[in-house]
């Protein structure tokens, strides 16, 4: 339970932030760690949850419907 928080957690940092080293640094996780929550989290929703423009990320329709939750 503990790791699916902080998984959510995640999720939701690089949401507000729009990239991966931004929810690192705002999280005090390495960038590494935080892609390898999201790539958990959209192997296990089967889907991409940020779509990837740049160095910017954009959610997808997957992930807008996950972020309410």
């Amino acid at each position: 339970m503990q790791f699916i928080l902080r998984t959510i957690a995640i999720f939701v940092a690089v949401a507000d932030c729009g990239s991966m080293s931004a929810a690192a640094a705002h999280l005090y996780l390495s960038q590494p760690t935080v892609s390898q929550a999201i790539r958990e989290l959209e192997k296990h929703y089967n889907g991409l949850l940020f779509e990837r423009l740049g160095k910017k990320l954009y959610l997808t329709e997957r992930g807008s419907l996950l972020l309410p939750q």
